[in-house]
C-alpha cells in the first residue's frame, strides 16, 4: 500500500511540526481523506487533535505508530522533494 504526499514542505510545517512540540509520539491514523492524530503532553494537560486534510488513495484505513516525529521530519526534510510516495511494507516505510 502507497500514501501519497503531495506538499511534503507543507505537511512538515503545518502537520508534524505542531504535533511535535505536544509530544514526540503519536499514532498517525490515515483514511481516504485525511491523515488525523490525538496527541496528548506528557502531564496529560493539553490533548491536541489535528488533520491534515489531503486524498489518499488507499483501499484501507492505516494507523502509524512515529516514535520520534522529529526524526521523521528530518528525513522528509533530507529528501527534498515536493512530494513523495511512502510504501508500508510490513513493519517498514520505504519512499519513491
Amino acid at each position: 500500500m502507497t500514501l501519497k504526499i503531495n506538499n511534503v514542505p507543507s505537511f512538515i510545517t503545518d502537520f508534524l511540526v505542531p504535533v511535535s512540540k505536544v509530544n514526540e509520539n503519536c499514532i498517525l491514523k490515515i483514511t481516504e481523506s485525511s491523515i488525523q492524530t490525538v496527541v496528548t503532553s506528557a502531564d496529560n494537560s493539553l490533548i491536541l487533535y489535528a488533520v491534515y486534510n489531503q486524498k489518499n488513495d488507499i483501499a484501507e484505513k492505516l494507523s502509524l505508530n512515529i516514535a520520534e516525529i522529529s526524526k521523521l521530519t528530518k528525513i522528509l526534510t533530507c529528501i527534498g522533494d515536493e512530494s513523495i510516495d511512502i510504501a508500508f511494507k510490513g513493519n517498514n516505510l520505504q519512499y519513491t
